[in-house]
């Protein structure tokens, strides 16, 4: 969340506790993807990306992603917020920007729908 916004909010948000920095729940999927890679986590507010490769991303970098589905294919802007080496694979978490309600609703219930496919 951003200083300011955190401050007009006394250090809250409806969206998640005191001291978490990640808004809303996110979910494991395993039918989700995007033009960079695999996603592994996913909530209406970000996801967690898996790269086969080594992409030319850093922090701070904004990013168009396609995101594809079961259901539709989805076009985002999105925030990196952190890059991990993880052996000869890179994870890229993001934050979503600028979503309006239902696509932010609508990715939200894709990833629990996933996550509930998955797990049955």
């Amino acid at each position: 969340m951003w200083p300011l916004l955190r401050s007009l909010l006394g250090g809250q948000s409806a969206d998640h506790a005191p001291g978490e920095r990640r808004q809303g729940a996110r979910f494991r999927v395993e039918s989700v993807t995007c033009n960079l890679g695999d996603i592994v986590d996913l909530s209406g507010f970000g996801a967690r990306i898996r790269c086969e490769d080594n992409p030319r991303v850093s922090v701070g970098q904004v990013l168009q992603l396609t995101l594809r589905s079961p259901r539709r294919p989805m076009q985002v802007m999105s925030e990196v917020v952190r890059v991990s080496r993880l052996g000869r694979r890179t994870e890229i978490a993001v934050r979503f920007l600028a979503l309006q309600p239902g696509i932010r609703a609508e990715l939200h219930q894709l990833a629990r729908d996933d996550a509930k496919r998955a797990a049955g």
